[in-house]
């Protein structure tokens, strides 16, 4: 995963020089990219599939925050998915970046100090024997889609590399970061619940609250940041496709914009609120089967086989990148040249077929 999004961080640094009419436009996403490279069609059917998997986790985000919300609140099933839309996507909609940025980052130290919490509460149950002899590599492959829902960001990787200015040291560094503390977070997740003999009581508070409570916010805190940066995906999104008028004033532009934000927020919403709540479940495993493997596995490589091809054979005199010593030559960001490619799409393509057959 940290491959795949290395690959789509490196073509849309290296697009802005290598295809100038993107490069000039006001958003540079993965549909742009991939209409730039591939032509309108292959991004017609990536739009597809980028709208499908984005909708669906969307769903259940909403979902299984709003059950949390409701239970917690003792509100009306329906209620809940509504209340968390309304005041996490009005403050999106609404709200600076700045904002956006605070407010993720709170619900991220939220996370971390939830999550802490958590192990630490568990760690005295914890048996090294019951870990070591606790195995099932049959249940591996099945699970790697799973683990592609729970490791991607690769929709809003355009937007850390217009934040970060397209500097490719810290786009390299902000990526590699960000994949490896939800990794370790899920390693050692994993270990403490192995290691606990079944059955063993547990501690039932920390520092006074409860551990049940402990676990509705470190529930809802990730979903929190995930809902976040779906909602950032999207509207990158929507914006190549429908994009403001350059000579419209601020005001129109911000209409535009509410409009967009509606777009992303109201479909998943209604149909959060009147589904069955269990649709959490359900939809993570169809958009990490179907959906994700190939938007955020097999395109990204393929953008970036075809991206280095055409520069090779343009030899395009690139302009300076952003805090980079570039200044005339590709920004490769994952080493290895198409060999490197070649076995991430083998693997990538053996899990799909995997899972089709099975």
């Amino acid at each position: 995963m940290l491959s795949t999004g290395l690959l789509i961080a490196e073509v849309n640094c290296n697009s802005r020089t290598t295809y100038p009419n993107s490069a000039t436009s006001e958003s540079n996403g993965i549909l742009a990219m991939t209409k730039s490279i591939f032509g309108e069609y292959a991004a017609a059917f990536c739009g597809i599939i980028y709208v499908f998997i984005h909708y669906t986790l969307l769903i259940a985000y909403v979902s299984q925050a709003g059950n949390i919300l409701s239970d917690v609140f003792h509100l009306k099933s329906f209620i809940g998915p509504l209340l968390f839309s309304c005041i996490l996507g009005g403050t999106m909609a609404f709200g600076s970046t700045r904002l956006i940025e605070n407010v993720n980052n709170g619900f991220v130290a939220v996370v971390l100090a939830s999550f802490a919490s958590l192990v630490l509460a568990q760690f005295n149950g914890i048996h090294l024997e019951t870990l070591l002899n606790t195995s099932n590599w049959s249940a591996v492959l099945p699970a790697i889609p799973v683990m592609f829902v729970a490791l991607v960001y690769h929709n809003i990787v355009p937007s850390i590399c217009s934040s970060l200015q397209y500097n490719k040291a810290k786009i390299a560094t902000t990526l590699t970061v960000g994949t490896l503390i939800p990794l370790i977070m899920f390693v050692v997740w994993i270990g403490v619940s192995l290691g606990n003999k079944t059955g063993e009581s547990l501690a039932q508070t920390v520092g006074g609250v409860p551990i049940s409570s402990l676990i509705q916010l470190f529930s809802e805190s990730a979903i929190v940041t995930s809902f976040i940066g779906f909602v950032i995906g999207l509207m990158d999104f929507y914006r190549d496709i429908f994009p403001s008028n350059p000579n419209s004033n601020h005001n129109q532009r911000r209409i535009n914009d509410l409009a967009l934000f509606a777009l992303v927020l109201v479909p998943p919403t209604v149909v959060a609120t009147l589904s069955d709540p269990s649709i959490f479940i359900t939809a993570l495993d169809v958009a990490g089967t179907y959906g994700i493997s190939v938007l955020f596995g097999i395109l990204p490589i393929l953008l970036a086989f075809k991206s280095r091809q055409n520069y090779e054979s343009k030899k395009v005199k690139t302009e300076d990148f952003v805090g980079t010593e570039l200044s005339s030559s590709y920004a490769s960001f994952v080493p290895g040249g198409s060999w490197s490619l070649l076995a991430l799409m083998s693997f990538t393509l053996f899990v799909v077929t995997q899972k089709v057959l099975n």
